[in-house]
């Protein structure tokens, strides 16, 4: 433990001694065998931290829609493991220390017609608005016949017509 922090602000190490450690050790001795993995990760509950955005409350509950689906197990995971990315950022950035600069979420879905892409891209808008990566959430749908046009520079107006209109929004390209 202490080898790990060697180095860092003296504060940091005081929060991680006086805030997280003692919660991932009530965790690790309250895990069962089959949670183990848990035991190796800093979660969001081991911080006693309120962010003071609301952002926590408006994620759990777009999480919970997306928790009613069935399956989607990795995508789940996937977003448990970006807010919480995003929560120790903030903390980072609260304290002063360097944070990474954000990178582009782009999601490719595949499946017959009628298994929910358009319905899972939807729930993403509303997560990633209660993240704070996108400004609206919405959900723009386009295809290929409303992007290509039929004449020179006619796809290039289209295009930059759909990205105006999908700005702080989801574009979901169809088909």
């Amino acid at each position: 433990y202490n080898l790990l922090l060697t180095g860092t602000p003296n504060s940091l190490k005081r929060f991680f001694k006086e805030s997280i450690y003692p919660r991932i050790i009530d965790r690790t001795i309250n895990t069962s065998a089959e949670k183990e993995r848990s035991i190796m990760t800093i979660e969001a509950e081991d911080f006693n931290i309120e962010l003071g955005s609301g952002t926590e409350s408006e994620f759990e509950r777009s999480m919970m829609e997306l928790n009613s689906m069935v399956g989607l197990n990795n995508l789940k995971e996937h977003f448990r493991t970006m807010f919480n990315y995003m929560q120790m950022e903030e903390i980072r950035r609260s304290m002063g220390l360097p944070v990474a600069e954000q990178t582009p979420h782009h999601m490719i879905f595949t499946g017959n017609p009628g298994t929910g892409k358009t319905t899972v891209a939807k729930k993403i808008g509303k997560i990633f608005r209660s993240l704070g990566l996108l400004s609206k959430g919405e959900v723009i749908i386009t295809e290929r016949a409303k992007m290509i046009g039929r004449y020179i520079g006619e796809t290039e107006r289209n295009m930059q017509r759909i990205l105006e209109q999908a700005r702080g929004n989801v574009l979901f390209i169809d088909e």
